[in-house]
């Protein structure tokens, strides 16, 4: 450190470099710098020399650490942060836009800086009291936690949406090129980009008259698809509620084609085997499905199935029945349990009985319908029956033909509807496997048909749909997004739906649930009440709404889905739908025919970006998008692939770059071959020549002999796939697998040796313990104790002594091993583990931000992050994670000891605790902002509001 004592006062000013503190020999010794900027503290960086020039001589030398170049300044700077980051500001254009002229300037949220301010300002000199350790925990993780960039992209979506006024809210970005923008970080500035409302890519390059052709298409492939999925679901024919695989305890219920058979049918078939598939299940088999205490039941009462109590013994004077087969009856008696097979028809999933207010199961009258999780949206399970459990009993309404649950009358037993998107196969749109679930009672005479069921007494099956084809018709209506208009025409009629607000409360429009999902951004409303009657105004001529309703291209008061046109309607629309899409097609093939290229072929190897060598995929591909959607398919990526990188890390966003690389790399790896071989033959002189003038090209021109090409894409090129994060190179994967290998077997060794001590230890005390040798009586001369006792059965021995010191160091080795996330061999890792020792997992219940706890579901996890995680799957929150966590008085949860079991939790994504009526009122804010601007234009929320001046008068006398 001589040359550092020998610098001057003013160049240590001047320094930008840093000790960045390593090593654990020595903890803290970052503390003892003198440095007033507190972002020294926070990366651990010290400097060993004192404002004037002189040796720091608290530090214990000597220092281990490394140099940091470009460190933070030593004073702490004023007005600015060392780290401070520049807001992004892009050029947006709506989705297939050509004219640039239209562009908005639009500017990002400054959110990583805010960060950086609040964390700069807990540790500044501005906090005149220094914050405790839980509130230093408490910003920590709000800042560690918070996702930025998705917060970035959602925030600066929110601002194209309200400065482009967009129909809807924004939803997508993408650049020039088409690719879809995941995150604001890396573009540059003024950068031109394209935003849409959740629509794909529409090349702005293509004619107008293209471009609307191709949205029309789009738009009518949409409503065919919503009609064809309402056809499907209108008619629901001989559906019959049934147990969803076996019929043991926790087994949800679903409904499926009916079974079995009436009395007058079954004459007639005459004896012969039941309609519908057998299903023999070995008790075996029936065994794996049960937990183990209830395994342990069972085989306990198999044991004593033959006992009876003295009352229950038949008397000696009677005579028992016997017949040939007594002894081996006796025999099968004798046998396990669990190996006599029993066979079930398929009747007997569908066969249950209403017996005092519980649904039983005719094949095992010890199961039941019940609930376990008593919301809406709750499964209906098979469950141990408990007459004395509510949420096991029914109570059946004939006149609503409703199955209201005892312990919450506002829910009944309802089926679930398949989901309808669109572009969904028509063989996806079926109602057998439709889950049985809880639903709020819908009071309306019409849209609730999947809530009303018929028990059949002589079948003793419960049938779904047990209503007219009209409610039917509604309830497919609602579900798949169709106007009920299109149903009932101008026929007034007891449907759900909601009534339009007007400026003047003067005119009353309803609507019904399909139209109001539409337009109800930008009209206030409310519910109807409960047997108002009325018909949808969508498809009135005088109405104000718009007469698309929930369609996009469609008229509603032109489509007749009636009960007699529906299928009429629908076949037409599909011959129309067919027609434009020949003709598209047509064109399409025109326009490839006119700018055609010859594409050649290429065989590729897929990894998986970050996998290293490991479970490579040969593709073969014509096209870029073709190679990328057979990566993401192959490879089972989460996202969709949009990036390939080579084995050196570079981007290939086309087949002729991965071309242009593989030709390049291999004249690298043959030029110094070629150049020290001789020539031989006029063939080798060909290949150096290509090769040579290879090398010379750049990456875009390179004209290459047709043998050599063919022969250099013989074999795969190796690429490995992205979707969207950056590359990770395969050489340092393998290089990190196989030091975490070498660890590995170096623990291995360690706890295979402390195992071997430990074992030989257990058998040097059981020796001198079995031994029971006597102690040894040896005379002394102390007067007070003449006789002392050595030696005997419980005095250790030297070598216990020896084995339990070197046990000892071999614990000390194995703390100290780099390899402290190695697994363990299972064998070994039962060996050591204690028999009592209590699960880390533990079971929540969440509920998102906003929300109602009487929405929340069960979330597990071993940790703070794991449930995390768990969390963003449980509850869909895929697109803004839940980042932190808080309890039901709205305070943070920062530890994970705070978490009980079973506890309520909201989860956000970084945002403050909203209850379920702030986050109502900013929605309504929300939507009352886009009406105003919308109907008075943008200047009627530019409001400026001040606070008048008060003017105090002084009395003279005062």
């Amino acid at each position: 450190m001589s040359c550092i004592s020998g610098v001057p006062k003013n160049m240590f000013f001047l320094c930008r470099w840093a000790i960045k503190h390593e090593g654990l020999s020595k903890p803290g010794q970052w503390k003892l710098s003198k440095v007033k900027n507190p972002l020294w503290n926070k990366l651990t960086y010290l400097w060993p020399v004192l404002p004037n020039g002189e040796i720091n001589e608290e530090f214990d030398w000597p220092i281990q650490g490394s140099l940091m170049v470009d460190s933070p300044p030593l004073q702490r700077p004023a007005f600015s942060h060392p780290d401070r980051l520049t807001p992004v500001r892009l050029k947006v254009l709506k989705n297939g836009d050509w004219d640039q002229s239209r562009a908005c300037v639009i500017v990002g949220q400054d959110l990583p800086n805010m960060h950086l301010c609040v964390g700069a300002a807990s540790s500044g000199e501005l906090c005149e009291k220094k914050p405790n350790k839980e509130q230093a925990n408490r910003k920590s993780v709000l800042v560690n936690s918070l996702k930025v960039e998705q917060i970035e992209l959602q925030q600066f979506l929110e601002r194209c949406t309200q400065i482009m006024n967009l129909p809807s809210a924004a939803r997508r970005l993408y650049n020039e090129n088409g690719a879809e923008i995941f995150s604001l970080r890396g573009l540059e500035r003024d950068q031109l980009v394209y935003v849409s409302c959740g629509e794909l890519w529409i090349d702005p390059q293509l004619s107008a008259t293209e471009q609307k052709r191709q949205i029309l298409l789009s738009n009518l492939t949409s409503d065919v698809s919503f009609i064809h999925s309402y056809c499907c679901l209108r008619n629901p024919e001989n559906l019959a509620l049934e147990v969803y695989g076996d019929i043991v305890a926790g087994t949800r219920l679903s409904v499926n084609y009916c079974a079995v058979q009436t009395t007058s049918e079954e004459q007639d078939v005459d004896n012969q085997e039941i309609q519908g598939e057998q299903i023999i299940v070995e008790e075996d088999e029936l065994e794996e499905t049960q937990s183990p205490h209830r395994r342990a039941h069972r085989r306990i009462d198999a044991l004593f199935t033959d006992f009876k109590y003295p009352w229950q013994q038949i008397p000696l004077d009677t005579e028992e029945p016997t017949d040939a087969g007594t002894e081996q009856d006796q025999i099968q008696k004798e046998k396990s349990y669990f190996r006599t097979p029993r066979k079930w028809l398929k009747i007997h999933q569908q066969q249950f009985e209403y017996v005092d207010g519980q649904i039983v199961n005719s094949a095992l009258p010890g199961l039941v319908l019940g609930v376990i999780e008593i919301h809406e949206g709750g499964d209906v399970l098979l469950v141990n029956r408990d007459p004395d459990d509510l949420s096991q009993r029914w109570k059946y309404l004939e006149e609503s033909r409703t199955f209201h649950l005892a312990s919450n009358n506002d829910l009944v037993l309802a089926l679930s509807l398949p989901k309808v998107y669109p572009g969904v196969k028509e063989q996806e749109i079926r109602f057998p496997g439709c889950p049985i679930i809880l639903q709020k009672y819908k009071e309306h005479i019409n849209g609730g048909a999947n809530q009303k069921w018929f028990y059949d007494d002589n079948r003793k099956v419960l049938m779904p749909f047990y209503s007219d084809q009209l409610d039917k018709d509604i309830t497919a209506a609602i579900h798949t997004s169709v106007c009920t208009y299109t149903i009932t025409s101008t026929e007034e009629i007891s449907q759900p739906g909601y009534l339009l607000i007007s400026p003047n409360n003067k005119e009353e429009t309803m609507t019904c649930m399909s139209c109001a999902r539409t337009i109800r951004p930008m009209i206030e409303m409310k519910k109807t009440k409960v047997g108002t009657l009325f018909s949808c105004a969508s498809g009135l001529e005088d109405s104000n709404l718009s007469p698309l309703g929930p369609f996009q291209c469609l008229h509603v008061g032109k489509t007749d889905l009636s009960s007699a046109e529906a299928e009429n309607t629908l076949d037409y629309l599909k011959d129309v739908l067919s027609s434009m899409g020949y003709q598209h097609h047509d064109f399409n093939i025109a326009q490839y025919l006119s700018t055609a290229k010859n594409y050649r072929a290429i065989r590729v190897k897929a990894y998986k970006n970050g996998n290293g060598f490991r479970n490579g995929r040969v593709l073969i591909a014509g096209t870029f998008l073709e190679l990328l959607d057979l990566c993401t398919k192959e490879l089972d990526l989460p996202r969709p692939a949009c990036r390939l990188y080579t084995v050196d890390g570079t981007v290939s966003l086309k087949l002729s770059n991965l071309v242009t690389w593989a030709v390049n790399d291999f004249s690298k790896h043959n030029k110094e071959q070629i150049g020290d071989e001789e020539k031989q033959t006029d063939n080798r002189n060909d290949l150096e020549t290509d090769t040579s003038t290879v090398t010379q090209m750049g990456l875009e021109e390179v004209t290459v002999d047709e043998y050599l090409l063919c022969y250099i894409l013989r074999h795969p090129i190796e690429v490995w796939v992205s979707c969207g994060e950056p590359f990770v190179s395969p050489h340092a994967v393998q290089r990190s697998e196989r030091q975490e290998k070498r660890h590995w077997l170096q623990k291995k060794e360690i706890v295979i040796g402390r195992s071997l001590m430990k074992h030989k230890m257990r058998h040097l005390q059981a020796r001198r313990v079995t031994a029971l040798a006597p102690p040894t009586m040896v005379p002394t001369t102390n007067p007070t104790q003449p006789v002392s006792v050595e030696g005997g059965w419980t005095e250790v021995t030297d070598e216990e002594l020896r084995l339990k010191e070197e046990l000892e160091n071999v614990e000390m080795r194995l703390s100290d091993s780099p390899a402290t996330r190695v697994k363990v061999q299972p064998s070994v890792a039962n060996s050591e583990k204690s028999l009592y020792t209590y699960p880390t997992m533990k079971r929540v219940l969440a509920y998102r931000n906003g929300g109602s706890s009487e929405q929340a579901v069960y979330a597990w996890g071993k940790s703070l992050e794991e449930l995390l995680d768990d969390c963003t799957l449980k509850l869909s929150m895929h697109h803004l994670p839940a980042a932190v966590l808080y309890d039901g008085n709205g305070e943070l949860v920062t530890s994970w000891d705070d978490i009980k079991k079973d506890m309520i939790l909201c989860a956000s994504a970084g945002e403050p605790f909203l209850t379920k009526q702030t986050c109502r009122d900013q929605i309504n804010i929300r939507a009352n902002y886009a009406r105003i601007r919308r109907k008075y234009g943008r200047e009627a929320t530019d409001v400026i509001i001040s606070t008048p001046e008060v003017v105090i008068s002084i009395p003279n006398n005062v």
